[in-house]
């Protein structure tokens, strides 16, 4: 009967849709543990027209002669929680995509629990690539789509570094296919307050959105396979490549991209996907064109490699590599406007990562496990103009940083479940090896010259987590995760703990307590720091969620936030590491620093698998800190409150040969200000000088900002193509990124975040 059910539904799919721009949807459903789902029903939704089939006992489905367009898709099996989700199908490839279903225990058999009522973690979303290139004035990052949702913000538009309910953007845990990695980004160094790099954020990803999946973005309480993080983590998938042949060009203010997939081998097993980009605006400084009179220029070179091997075991090989560099020339001394116009600072970064996964099933357990590599080797120099005499006061006449940073990361994990209990344990083990050197005279000062290993050691990190059915209603989570860091015997337990309740099958209560722990930044264990204690925090979450079958998802958070074990200062002082964005930290810190971040955040969002979308959320929070003078005070991201709204609407045309498509898609941030020190008035040395003791208690303008993206698509049989044009801040709107003193104009002078900025992308997929 399934089979005869299948073979109708499939008839049903030939007629129902045209089959001048027919294009194929596959898909394979399985468990938790990668065991196929032979029998699940598949239903794909348009508008009021559904088509429905069966997958086979290799738990594959496929979906013919589809016309291309937006789509619901939804996967239901007994026993198993129900998933939703939205698809864009073009004509130029077939749509392949991978379910993952939940198995519920007998309790719960008769219940049909909604696709994201289960989620194990609150504060949880998934971008897919379809929304990056969806959602305006997101230069295809992933991270700044984020940004789209309450309680996030970029800490400037030049970079995609992230503040995550006022937490330091050094909280964020970068992760590729499962394995930690170093800052996966170019130009570390933009929109920095220093200019010098971060090890959290950059100007662009660089990991291009052609390869990627799905991003997995988590923050407040991160489930237990996650650790070392203190404000949230970004996971990016990558995507397996089709064994059939395609490609895609992509011109835009960003970059050049050309990407290829296909299949590796006779037998199409295995599957490539590989992606190359340059820069568009380093095309343009190398024919003369700058960009705010500085040399910008990137490249980079990513790719995915999986293969399916028989008794249900796969293989993953992935690897990227990029370089950057950002170079501004002094002017004459007749041409001096500000600080910057005195010197020649070059910038140049090398990033790489590589990293191989196996996956094998076996009925009711699922083994796992991975190794990577990466790494980044960053300098900025500074030099004064030959036209500055040595030893004049309010220069700069040297700075000069060089950072490098290895990391092996390697886990193992195993899932399992027994009777209505799911156990899963694994352990990450990273090696790291950081060094730090830095060359500078200011003034008429000496020169500071320091040199050192930052790090060389291991950090462990077992844990083991189980989740019990209690009852239809109640479902609880216990888990225990561990960090031990070599380099300094450092070490901490964390319990996690969370209860979930179900008042309907549409909807869920959960609350949540973590305590999670990270490291200190790798500058911030120099000048006698070595023996700073990890940095920890309790996290307190408590929200309500409601996901209903026609695309709507709302969901409420209150949550509190305790930070303990923050640097500081010995001496009193207002000093403390969690506002801390320089490379190097002060000297002769200990232990004993503490944080509160608390706050409320509500999002409702509208799927779009018909003509329209929206994501509509806002939060308040509040962020503090202590010092060793033991002043409770606002962190330097205390922001206070973020009002966001992304939406957007399609129209569709459908001829015989050719379907066109035209959109248009806005976003509108309005976020508070960031909390800045007072500058002292009378500067008598190159760098600003604030005053520590009202440390932050000065607020930047509130920001705003409107992004507009119109669209055009056009499928045709074999590719399609998509012309776009966004708009970053439609309104120009200055708004303030910080204030500084500069010694040329002698005053404070403010600096400000990025103005309009027009992309036009071009792309052809075929």
């Amino acid at each position: 009967m399934k089979s005869l059910f299948a073979l109708l539904s499939l008839l049903s799919c030939t007629l129902v849709y045209s089959q001048d721009l027919s294009q194929t949807l596959l898909g394979r459903v399985v468990d938790k543990f990668d065991a196929p789902l032979s029998g699940a029903g598949i239903t794909l939704l348009k508008d009021t027209t559904y088509v429905r089939v069966v997958s086979d006992q290799t738990g594959t489905f496929s979906f013919n002669n589809i016309q291309p367009g937006r789509y619901s898709l939804s996967v239901t099996f007994t026993g198993y929680q129900s998933s939703q989700q939205e698809i864009l199908l073009s004509s130029s490839r077939p749509l392949i995509v991978s379910i993952t279903l939940e198995e519920l225990p007998s309790v719960l058999d008769e219940i049909e629990i909604s696709a994201n009522t289960m989620n194990p973690s609150l504060g949880e979303q998934t971008i897919t690539i379809e929304k990056t290139l969806r959602v305006p004035a997101n230069f295809f990052d992933p991270v700044r789509v984020i940004t789209s949702y309450p309680g996030i913000m970029t800490a400037n538009d030049q970079n995609n570094t992230i503040i995550i309910r006022g937490n330091s953007p050094a909280g964020l845990l970068w992760r590729v296919n499962g394995m930690d990695v170093v800052n996966p980004n170019h130009l570390a160094n933009a929109g920095t307050f220093s200019d010098k790099p971060a090890a959290y954020g950059g100007g662009v990803n660089i990991i291009s959105s052609q390869l990627l999946e799905r991003t997995d973005f988590f923050s407040g309480s991160v489930p237990s396979r996650y650790g070392n993080a203190l404000s949230g983590v970004v996971d990016m998938n990558l995507r397996r490549g089709d064994t059939v042949s395609h490609y895609t060009l992509q011109a835009s203010v960003i970059g050049l991209d050309a990407a290829a997939e296909g299949a590796l081998g006779k037998k199409k097993n295995t599957s490539f996907l590989v992606n190359y980009r340059y820069s568009t605006v380093g095309l343009l400084s190398a024919m003369g064109v700058k960009f705010g009179d500085e040399d910008i220029r990137f490249q980079d070179l990513s790719f995915s490699v999986d293969s399916r091997l028989p008794k249900g075991r796969r293989l993953s090989f992935f690897g990227f590599l990029g370089g950057s560099r950002n170079i501004f020339e002094h002017k004459d001394s007749l041409d001096w406007e500000t600080d910057k116009d005195q010197y020649d600072i070059n910038y140049t970064s090398k990033n790489f990562g590589a990293g191989l996964t196996f996956n094998q099933s076996i009925k009711k357990v699922n083994v796992s496990s991975g190794i990577a590599v990466s790494g980044n080797d960053q300098e900025r120099n500074q030099f004064a103009s030959p036209q500055i005499e040595a030893g004049e006061l309010g220069v700069v006449h040297t700075d000069q940083l060089a950072t490098k940073k290895l990391l092996f990361s390697a886990f193992g994990r195993l899932q399992a479940g027994i009777n209505s209990t799911l156990l899963e344990t694994g352990i990450m083990v990273n090696y790291m090896k950081d060094e730090v050197s830095q060359y500078s005279q200011a003034d008429n000062a000496p020169a500071a010259d320091i040199t050192a290993l930052l790090l060389d050691g291991f950090l462990l990190q077992p844990y083991a987590q189980w989740r019990i059915f209690l009852s239809e209603k109640w479902v609880a989570q216990t888990a225990m995760r561990y960090m031990y860091f070599t380099y300094n015997g450092t070490g901490t337990l964390e319990p996690r703990l969370s209860f979930e309740y179900f008042p309907t099958w549409q909807s869920s209560v959960k609350f949540s307590y973590n305590l999670v722990s990270q490291l200190q930044q790798a500058g911030t264990y120099l000048n006698n720091n070595r023996e700073l204690e990890l940095s920890k925090s309790h996290h307190l979450d408590l929200g309500y969620t409601l996901n209903t079958d026609d695309g709507f998802h709302f969901s409420s958070t209150v949550y509190y936030q305790k930070l303990f074990d923050i640097p500081i200062q010995e001496i009193s002082s207002s000093y403390s590491a969690i506002n801390s964005i320089e490379t190097i930290a002060l000297p002769d810190l200990i232990s004993a620093g503490t944080g509160d971040n608390y706050g409320a955040e509500v999002v409702a969002e509208k799927s779009f698998f018909d003509k329209t979308y929206f994501i509509l959320g806002g939060s308040w929070y509040r962020s503090s800190y202590q010092g060793s003078d033991e002043i409770k005070r606002s962190t330097r991201f205390d922001g206070n409150y973020t009002v966001n709204l992304t939406c957007g609407k399609e129209w569709s045309k459908v001829k015989k040969e050719s379907q066109r498509t035209v959109g248009i898609s806005s976003r509108v941030l309005y976020l508070g200000g960031l909390k800045e020190s007072p500058i002292m008035p009378d500067q008598n040395s190159a760098a600003t000088q604030y005053d520590e003791s009202n440390a932050f208690e000065n607020k930047l303008q509130d920001y705003f900002r409107l992004d507009l993206r119109l669209n055009w698509r056009k499928n045709k049989k074999g590719y399609t193509r998509t012309i776009a044009i966004d708009i970053q801040n439609l309104f120009n709107v200055q708004n303030e990124a910080y204030h500084y003193y500069d010694h040329v104009k002698n005053n404070i002078t403010t600096q400000y975040q990025l103005g309009l900025i027009p992309v036009l992308v071009y792309r052809v997929d075929f």
